[in-house]
């Protein structure tokens, strides 16, 4: 039994409350709550069963004068015990400050009760004789379009050959796709339906690092697994598996690459978000790495903003010879074009997510700007046939009509949704999230060649299942990408 279980909380909890705490100057009569929160323990290798404990938690807080030369600071106590179904936990927390030393004492008397629809025999949502039903929310419209078709394309491309070929163990697959538009609002709402009403087996491939966040407080509660979400920080939470290099390692090979070119004065334009957050720690980390590289301007430019000029004009003044993009693909391609514009000598670098790369997606809108420019991959280009799952999904994706269905973005959600389905027909008849979590993060599973195979690993640190991006050039005279750095690492690791 695993001695510190983790609790997530479906009330008001007892965790919340702990998190919450704050000072109290002056003594209070206890007070009495009731809680109620699922607990996850650890019963054998690979597998966790949910608990629910209900019951009432009293607080005391006794306040006094610190005792002279007592060092200010704050302690925590938790002592837990059980018998049987009845579970007591006391959390005391001292905080020391210079005048008063406040003392919190939460004393939980719980009953515990095992949730039968976690068992690990039991099945999960969205899974009928005859059936697995996932979703996925993507931005069919909108600014992010012509990757939202792509994406979604890759994921129907995959499931439909699969079906044609029996399903998975006699089960076929139906699929759930929501359009999102690239707004915020909508992807949350679209997540919490495909979760709480459409209650699917998994989500597969969704995009929007903007987005998806606001989603994973959801995602850990209800334990649904997303598969490949596109581009966003791994959260490090049990049902998240993120199958691509993450933004920061993607711009840290392009960094690499200025410097082998020649760069010594780098520049960053990035959101004021997360995604900005991973570009300055890509400029950070390769700093270190190459010594004489100097970091000359770093700008932000606002969510979806198309005001792109002030930022760039900052970054001619400061003498950049390179440029690192953390935005989204319009504002690349608005910074490309104002660059060309500007008569600018300035190489520019982006993530496979901004730079569209292998595809049309953000060249297409940039134009002869976009000669020279440097995206990353996280999968193989479309073109490259000498790769079994490339072949593959040409295949395929040369017979469809539906839009966008042979770009980069296609590829990718391909790839991922066959790989994902290769290792749910390993679960042969039985299908509960236990063990697929424990197959995905004890198995290998082969990604076809056009991207490096997932490898998870348990959490908190294995949920990045691949490493080690690629890099492509965009040709205007040829239109089309050609790989510059094959699929590996950056310097330094």
């Amino acid at each position: 039994m695993n001695k510190q279980p983790i609790r997530v909380l479906i009330g008001i909890g007892l965790a919340a409350a702990i998190l919450s705490l704050s000072p109290i100057a002056a003594a209070a009569a206890p007070t009495e709550e009731t809680v109620s929160f699922v607990e996850y323990k650890s019963e054998k290798a690979g597998f966790t069963s949910a608990y629910l404990l209900e019951g009432k938690v009293k607080t005391t807080v006794k306040t006094s004068a610190t005792k002279a030369g007592k060092k200010a600071g704050t302690t925590s106590t938790s002592k837990r015990q059980v018998k049987g179904k009845k579970t007591t936990i006391t959390d005391v927390v001292t905080v020391v400050s210079g005048k008063n030393t406040t003392v919190t004492t939460k004393v939980s008397n719980l009953t515990s009760k095992k949730l039968d629809e976690s068992a690990n025999n039991k099945p999960q949502q969205g899974v009928t004789k005859t059936s697995i039903k996932v979703g996925t929310t993507q931005p069919i419209t909108g600014v992010a379009a012509i990757a939202g078709q792509g994406l979604i394309a890759g994921v129907t491309l995959a499931i439909n050959e699969i079906n044609a070929k029996g399903g998975i163990n006699g089960r076929k697959i139906e699929l759930v796709p929501l359009d999102d538009g690239f707004d915020v609002p909508r992807s949350v709402a679209n997540m919490r339906r495909l979760v709480e009403q459409e209650k699917v087996y998994a989500i597969l491939s969704p995009a929007g690092s903007q987005a998806l966040p606001a989603s994973w407080s959801l995602i850990k509660e209800k334990r649904v697994p997303v598969w490949g979400p596109v581009s966003p920080a791994d959260a490090k939470i049990e049902p998240l598996f993120v199958l691509g290099p993450s933004r920061t390692e993607q711009l840290r090979k392009g960094i690499d690459w200025h410097v082998k070119n020649g760069c010594t004065k780098i520049a960053l334009i990035g959101q004021p978000n997360e995604l900005g957050a991973e570009g300055k720690a890509a400029v950070e980390l390769q700093l270190k790495v190459h010594k004489k590289l100097k970091l000359v301007a770093s700008e932000e430019v606002a969510v979806r903003s198309q005001e792109v000029v002030n930022a760039v004009l900052k970054v001619r003044d400061s003498g950049a010879e390179c440029l690192v993009m953390a935005t989204d693909n319009v504002q690349v391609a608005l910074v490309l074009k104002k660059i060309k514009e500007l008569g600018l000598n300035i190489k520019v670098n982006s993530d496979n997510g901004a730079g569209g790369t292998g595809g049309t997606n953000m060249v297409g809108l940039a134009g002869d700007a976009a000669d020279g420019f440097i995206g990353a991959l996280q999968v193989s280009l479309p073109t490259d046939l000498s790769q079994f799952g490339v072949k593959a999904w040409r295949t395929v994706a040369d017979k469809s009509s539906m839009p966008q269905a042979t770009n980069n973005y296609s590829l990718q959600t391909y790839t991922y949704t066959k790989a994902f389905f290769k290792a749910v027909q390993r679960l042969g008849d039985d299908l509960n999230w236990n063990r697929l979590f424990q197959l995905l993060e004890t198995s290998k599973v082969k990604n076809q060649g056009a991207a490096p195979d997932i490898t998870c690993g348990p959490l908190p640190t294995g949920h990045s299942c691949a490493k080690g991006a690629a890099l492509a050039q965009y040709s205007t005279a040829t239109k089309a990408w050609k790989i510059v750095s094959p699929f590996g690492p950056p310097q330094g690791g």
